[in-house]
């Protein structure tokens, strides 16, 4: 393993291909992953495609944790993600080295460090995950699951 603590975050409503990717990398990269999931309220202050139909936080949490216990069990933490992280409060904050996003996240994961440096907090390795692609080649994600245009299981 590379890394003792790595980091990621996001809305994972619905869970797809594309979140198991990132897992499966970030697992592979570090021996304790810190998921940071967003809070309904969170959701609320963002502009999210077809924000109806995400499923509600604790639905989401579930759906997470037991799909994390059974092929990773004991090696993660899912904390809720409220505002706009900025790693002082994470308990996590000074033991975490790397970032794992999607490649979507890129510019988002920047900013992180920017604010990491004012902070006077190091900078995170970011890892960045090429999406998964579904049988046509085009990207699998929420909103497009959201939207009806692809399932989340049948791609």
């Amino acid at each position: 393993m590379l890394f003792d603590y790595g980091c990621t975050g996001g809305t994972y409503g619905p869970l797809h291909d594309g979140h198991k990717k990132l897992f499966e990398i970030a697992f592979g990269t570090c021996k304790f992953l810190v998921i940071r999931l967003t809070t309904d309220e969170y959701l609320k202050s963002k502009q999210k495609p077809f924000a109806e139909k995400i499923p509600s936080y604790e639905k989401r949490l579930n759906e997470l944790y037991n799909y994390l216990f059974e092929q990773y069990p004991f090696r993660f933490e899912i904390l809720p993600l409220d505002y706009e992280e900025k790693c002082k409060s994470c308990e996590y904050g000074k033991l975490t080295k790397v970032l794992f996003v999607g490649d979507d996240s890129f510019e988002g994961a920047c900013r992180l460090n920017e604010q990491r440096r004012a902070d006077s907090l190091y900078e995170l390795s970011i890892v960045v995950v090429p999406a998964a692609r579904d049988r046509y080649g085009k990207r699998i994600s929420s909103t497009r699951i959201r939207k009806g245009e692809i399932d989340v299981i049948a791609h």
